[in-house]
């Protein structure tokens, strides 16, 4: 009895601390899902190269650059005081995905994640 209670208070501590999305994002996670609050990403058939040249330029016009890898394709930015990471992946021949990650102050900043990623994908077309 003793046991139910606790796993009955735990539960409701999860509960009104705001902790059952993050037990339900791990499900989610191990579903092969996960959403990611600080992080746009989609698949585009554009090149890789095209890609890269296209975040090079709108971070550089938005923010000032702090590190880049070439090889890795990763771009490292700080623009209106948000640590920001432009990274591409290539996932086939054909296909890459682009991510734009943005955090201030260690707290997500979507909004600019999603700003930077539209004009990314603007420029390339």
């Amino acid at each position: 009895m003793r046991t139910l209670r606790f796993a009955i208070a735990l539960f409701c501590c999860f509960l009104l601390s705001g902790c059952v999305p993050l037990i339900i994002g791990g499900v989610g996670v191990l579903g092969g899902y996960a959403i990611s609050k600080d992080t746009i990403a989609a698949e585009t058939e554009k090149k890789a190269e095209d890609i890269w040249q296209a975040s090079k330029d709108v971070v550089s016009i938005m923010g000032i650059v702090k590190n880049i890898d070439e090889d890795a394709k990763i771009l490292e930015a700080n623009v209106y005081g948000s640590s920001v990471v432009v990274r591409i992946e290539r996932l086939t021949d054909v296909t890459n995905r682009l991510r734009v990650k943005a955090r201030k102050l260690l707290m997500p900043n979507i909004g600019l994640a999603q700003k930077i990623f539209v004009k990314i994908m603007q420029k390339l077309d």
